[in-house]
Order: structure tokens, then C-alpha cells, then sequence
């Protein structure tokens, strides 16, 4: 795979996921916030490896 856009989906992945958390915190009580803050993490986690891994797959076709 394109290391570039590798990358470039890493940075999107990274900065969607602090955007949000600083949106919760700012939003939410602090408790409240963490709990969400982590839940969120493991999402966008998450989300990360199936992107990544279904770019990967589709370019290995």
C-alpha cells in the first residue's frame, strides 16, 4: 500500500479522534467525558484497522 496515503489516513484517523475527545470534554461533565473519551478511542480504533485493512485488501486485488 501507498505509504502516503497510509499515512495521510493515519493523521485524519488521529485528528478526528482528538477533535472529538476535546469536543467531549468541552461538552460533557468531566466523568462523563472520560468514559465517552475512551469509548471513543476504541471506536475510532477501531475503525482505523477496517479502513485500513479494506483499502489493502481492495488494492491487493
Amino acid at each position: 500500500m501507498d505509504f502516503s496515503l497510509m499515512d495521510d489516513l493515519n493523521h485524519f484517523f488521529d485528528v478526528f479522534n482528538t477533535r472529538t475527545e476535546n469536543s467531549l470534554k468541552k461538552n460533557l461533565p468531566p466523568e462523563s467525558a472520560d468514559i465517552a473519551s475512551k469509548a471513543v478511542s476504541e471506536e475510532v480504533k477501531l475503525l482505523r484497522e477496517v479502513v485500513l485493512f479494506w483499502i489493502e485488501e481492495h488494492l491487493n486485488r
